[in-house]
């Protein structure tokens, strides 16, 4: 899939799911960034497009009710807080803990 972003009011893009990633890894797209890809009716925040997927791949009761939600400093998708360490001032998910 290709994404677009938003960069100081420029559309950037397109980039494939893997440049997407390594960009949100490096801090360039945050959950303030807005993005797009085919699929998507309007731009979006990309913290509420993360959630959004980040639920429907992991089915109901990924986040469970007022959990509070963080994005992980290493792949940049959101968890809930609980299910996630919190080192030197970042987050970060069980997936990423190894790195």
């Amino acid at each position: 899939m290709n994404w677009y972003y938003a960069d100081e009011g420029r559309q950037i893009g397109p980039v494939t799911e893997d440049e997407f990633t390594a960009l949100v890894r490096q801090g360039k797209i945050g959950p303030g960034t807005l993005v797009w890809h085919e699929g998507l009716k309007d731009w979006q925040a990309y913290g509420l497009v993360a959630s959004e997927e980040n639920g429907a791949a992991a089915g109901p009761g990924a986040a469970p009710g007022g959990a509070d939600i963080a994005f992980c400093s290493e792949c940049g998708r959101p968890f809930p807080q609980e299910d996630m360490i919190h080192y030197a001032d970042s987050w970060i998910c069980a997936g990423c803990k190894p790195i």
